[in-house]
């Protein structure tokens, strides 16, 4: 099978045409001899397809505008303004070697800045000067600050001392239940009666369903 017609296509004709199934709705570029595909008005870029740039002596194609992408406009700089100097213009319209770049702020440096407004070395030096402060303002306050305390401290005096009423006069007051000892086996050995180990020392007994919950009962539970 023939290859296709354009430049560099190995790929064989479809039937009955010059040029495979990649290039079948590409063009031929009208100059004599010519196997490239067309780009415009019938031509190929290297005959005509594509505009030359404006700039004089220039064979470049055309890209920003009529010029190309060396000679546009928007990719011409302006040049330092010192006489004979074709170097690329920076601050006052100089190029570095002219006056043209900025000078090192630390005083009686005439480097050239690089970074913040300063040179190499004292930027450096700057950054090993402030760094440590900058860690210490850190660490010396706490990350996660405690929330504010809702009750006052409490006075050492008063420790051990409690305003609630004590368990033993609520104990005292609550009258005495029923309780059917024929129901006794089903309980554990150590919760019998109604009665619940608290702390696995002390025995308190709870509460009838129908009486009111004392005040504070869980605070004072916590407190034994």
């Amino acid at each position: 099978m023939p290859e296709c017609f354009f430049n560099e296509c190995h790929n064989e004709v479809l039937p009955g045409s010059w040029k495979c199934i990649f290039h079948r709705h590409r063009g031929k570029c009208l100059a004599g001899n010519c196997q490239n595909q067309v780009y415009a008005r019938n031509l190929c870029v290297r005959h005509g397809g594509r505009k030359k740039c404006q700039f004089e002596h220039c064979e470049f194609n055309a890209r920003v505008g009529d010029f190309c992408s060396k000679h546009g406009v928007g990719s011409r700089k302006k040049l330092c303004t010192e006489p004979g100097c074709t170097n690329k213009a920076h601050a006052r319209e100089k190029c570095v070697r002219h006056g043209g770049g900025r000078k090192c702020k630390m005083d009686g440096c005439d480097v050239y800045a690089r970074n913040g407004g300063f040179c190499s070395r004292h930027s450096r030096l700057l950054i090993d000067k402030i760094h440590p402060s900058q860690v210490s303002s850190l660490t010396s306050q706490p990350a996660f600050p405690s929330p504010p305390s809702l009750l006052p401290p409490l006075a050492p005096s008063a420790w051990g001392q409690s305003s609630l009423p004590s368990l033993d006069s609520y104990l005292a007051q609550r009258p005495k239940l029923a309780f059917d000892d024929s129901r006794s086996h089903s309980l554990p050995s150590m919760i019998q009666k109604d009665q619940v180990v608290v702390h696995s020392i002390e025995v308190v007994d709870l509460p009838h369903p129908t009486m009111e919950k004392p005040p504070h009962l869980g605070m004072q539970f916590h407190a034994l």
